[in-house]
């Protein structure tokens, strides 16, 4: 709020030499990718937000929050073992969650909301499926984000590395590496390439996970 009061300041300055000091740029391509925007539509379609508890934050986005909070809705705090949503229906957000996760849920009688961004849901299958094999499983991404704890929750031999610091020998034969959907896809490239240095006698499957909105939203920034 106070930047953008700044920057009203600055657009209705009389002071041109203040005013000509700064240049906004806008970029191509920005604003809510296409799971965050639909899961949003899905949210404010619902006729009934005074039952639905949103499994952890729709998009981390304050102004946003608070708006569907107004709305009604439930804001949880996401995937957590000793806690459960406190109303019946509850929306999964674009982030996803893991089938360990949803079982859970259903478990406890809870009527799902799905709005899983597709492109998160092939990272899931993609994670599972080199586990599967008898890879090692390298999540690149944030330990913690709501996504790739969705990721490795149905995984049993995994490793998070947030930066090239993480990466280890581990010792294994076959090393698999999948990235959260938002990670910049060039830091990717160097982690796993630290990756194929500490480890090289190892077999390394990279599957670049990286979505095109993020890919886009980079490009355009640069």
């Amino acid at each position: 709020m106070e930047r953008m009061q700044y920057v009203n300041k600055l657009c209705n300055t009389k002071d041109l030499s203040l005013a000509l000091a700064f240049q906004i740029l806008r970029a191509e391509t920005m604003g809510f990718c296409f799971g965050v925007r639909d899961a949003l539509e899905r949210a404010f379609e619902e006729d009934k937000p005074e039952e639905v508890s949103i499994h952890g934050e729709l998009v981390h986005n304050e102004d946003v929050l608070q708006r569907l909070q107004e709305k009604g809705f439930d804001i949880g705090v996401g995937p957590d073992p000793a806690v459960l949503p406190s109303r019946d229906r509850v929306l999964i957000t674009a982030h996803g969650v893991s089938e360990k996760e949803r079982e859970r849920l259903r478990t406890a009688g809870k009527t799902l909301i799905d709005t899983t961004c597709p492109l998160v849901e092939k990272v899931h299958k993609a994670a599972c499926e080199l586990a599967a094999e008898g890879y090692l499983v390298l999540v690149i991404g944030k330990p913690g984000h709501i996504e790739v704890e969705g990721i490795t929750g149905d995984l049993e031999d995994f490793r998070i590395v947030n930066a090239i610091a993480d990466v280890e020998s581990y010792d294994r034969d076959k090393i698999g590496v999948i990235c959260q959907t938002t990670y910049q896809q060039v830091k990717a490239g160097e982690i796993v390439t630290a990756i194929r240095i500490k480890n090289p006698g190892a077999e390394i499957r990279f599957v670049d996970s990286t979505c095109e909105p993020t890919r886009q939203r980079i490009a355009a920034v640069q």
